[in-house]
C-alpha cells in the first residue's frame, strides 16, 4: 500500500487533481491520499510530508515536478505529467519556449488575470472556476524559475523511481523524445498519450486514474 501525493502544475491548486482521484479507490494499492497546493491562489496550505515514510509516491503535473526536484524529497515512486527537469531544454523548440516564457513574465506584471486566461486555453480549458484571490507574487516566482531553473541531477538521482507520461501535441510542453532519450539514455520510462491538453490530469481524469493505477501496480512487481 501506498502514500499518494498529489502535486499540481503553474496556474492551478490542489483542486487540479480532483477529478481523478474520484476514480482513484481507496483499494490494496492505497493507503492514503494526500494534495500539495502550492498557494498560487492564497490556500496558505500547510504541506505536510511523511520525510521518513517509505510507501511515499508523488505524482507531479507540470511545475509540481519543479517544486518536487527543488525539495529534493526522497519516495519510493514519482509519476510525472508533462514536465521535464528542465522546462526548456527538453522541448522540441527551445528558443521559442524562452520567447514565450519571457513574454508571458512582462505580460504577467502588466495583467496576471490574462495571462492566467491564456494559459488555460493552451492547455485545452475553456472554463475555471478560481474561488481564491490570485497570489501574483508566487506565480511570478515560479514563472521565472520554469524559465532558468535546471534540476537534471536531482532528476537522474531518482531516474529509476520515476515513470514519466507525456502528451504528443502538448501545447505547453512540447516533449523532444530525443533530447529526452539521451537524458534517460539507458531505460526509456516514458509513455506518450495522443492529445494535445496540458491539462489532460484534469479534463480526462478516467483516463489518467487509469495511468496512475497502472502505475502503482507496477510499482509492487
Amino acid at each position: 500500500m501506498f502514500d499518494i501525493y498529489f502535486i499540481h502544475g503553474w496556474g492551478f491548486d490542489k483542486n487540479f487533481w480532483l477529478p481523478t482521484t474520484k476514480y482513484i479507490k481507496k483499494n490494496n494499492l492505497i493507503k492514503s491520499l494526500f494534495y500539495i497546493d502550492l498557494d498560487f491562489f492564497g490556500s496558505n496550505s500547510k504541506n505536510k510530508i511523511n520525510t521518513n515514510s517509505r510507501i511515499n509516491v508523488f505524482i507531479t503535473h507540470s511545475y509540481g515536478l519543479h517544486w518536487f526536484l527543488e525539495k529534493k524529497i526522497n519516495c519510493l515512486g514519482l509519476l510525472n505529467f508533462f514536465s521535464a527537469p528542465s522546462f526548456i531544454n527538453f522541448q522540441k523548440n527551445p528558443k521559442k519556449v524562452e520567447k514565450t516564457l519571457d513574454l508571458m513574465i512582462k505580460k504577467f506584471h502588466e495583467s496576471p488575470n490574462f495571462v492566467l486566461e491564456e494559459f488555460y486555453k493552451n492547455c485545452g480549458i475553456t472554463k475555471i472556476k478560481l474561488i481564491n484571490k490570485i497570489n501574483a507574487k508566487n506565480l511570478l516566482k515560479s514563472l521565472k524559475d520554469l524559465r532558468l531553473k535546471n534540476y537534471e541531477n536531482d532528476f537522474l538521482k531518482l531516474s529509476d523511481k520515476i515513470s514519466n507520461v507525456f502528451a504528443k501535441d502538448d501545447k505547453i510542453f512540447d516533449l523532444s523524445p530525443e533530447k529526452f532519450n539521451s537524458l534517460m539514455y539507458y531505460k526509456k520510462q516514458y509513455v506518450l498519450i495522443n492529445s494535445d491538453m496540458h491539462a489532460y490530469p484534469y479534463l480526462r481524469p478516467k483516463e489518467t486514474a487509469k495511468i496512475i493505477e497502472n502505475y502503482l501496480r507496477s510499482l509492487r512487481k
